[in-house]
């Protein structure tokens, strides 16, 4: 296993990527824990194993290094387990059919780490889930003072995608109405107009700091 820790490349990025697609044909693991800007978010694929949502590992600054980041890194590297062609968990819920609206609190009380921790989280059981047009669907909304839909029940259909996108939630802050989050979910997104299936399961799943 490889796992590098860094605020880039270094001038040989090509080197370094080079020498990468070498060890990954050889079969080494490669985790890059993408530390700052230095990087350009669409070419992490290059520097480590795929998919990038689990190999790949951005973090804002070096002081974010701490147990969020690094107990989900010992997590992964401890528990390499049979993965699908797409690299992804075999998936392991026996829940056929669903629409899942998960509900994430971004409120300044959870803090800059926990909510990392809690994205980790979402990820983990998003990768559980069969995903897929015919199967279950997910949406992540992020909530606060106020509620952002990170995306729709109907905007993926397969995991990898789902498990990007939650990558992509950035923290919002603000104050925790959760009962605003739960209303939003019930009137909103499980709204026909917004893709709601009439002949699935509707579940809620709730990670709040209160």
């Amino acid at each position: 296993v490889i796992i590098h820790i860094g605020a880039g490349t270094g001038a040989d990025s090509r080197n370094y990527a080079d020498n990468v697609k070498i060890a990954l044909e050889k079969g080494i693991i490669v985790y890059n824990v993408a530390v700052g800007d230095g990087w350009i978010v669409n070419k992490l694929s290059e520097f480590a194993g795929q998919p990038e949502t689990r190999y790949s590992l951005p973090v804002a600054n070096f002081p974010l290094l701490n147990a969020p980041v690094s107990n989900t890194l010992a997590y992964r590297v401890e528990n390499e387990v049979p993965y699908t062609e797409d690299g992804l968990p075999v998936a392991r819920s026996c829940l056929p059919r669903a629409d899942i609206v998960i509900l994430l609190d971004g409120s300044t009380s959870v803090t800059s780490n926990n909510f990392l921790t809690a994205k980790e989280n979402v990820k983990y059981l998003a990768s559980q889930l069969q995903i897929g047009q015919n199967r279950v669907h997910v949406a992540l909304v992020q909530f606060s003072g106020k509620t952002s839909l990170e995306f729709p029940l109907t905007k993926y259909t397969d995991r990898l995608s789902v498990l990007r996108a939650i990558d992509r939630a950035t923290y919002m802050h603000g104050n925790t109405e959760t009962g605003l989050a739960l209303k939003y979910a019930r009137n909103e997104v499980f709204s026909s107009s917004m893709g709601a299936r009439l002949d699935v399961p509707r579940i809620i799943i709730l990670l709040t700091s209160k």
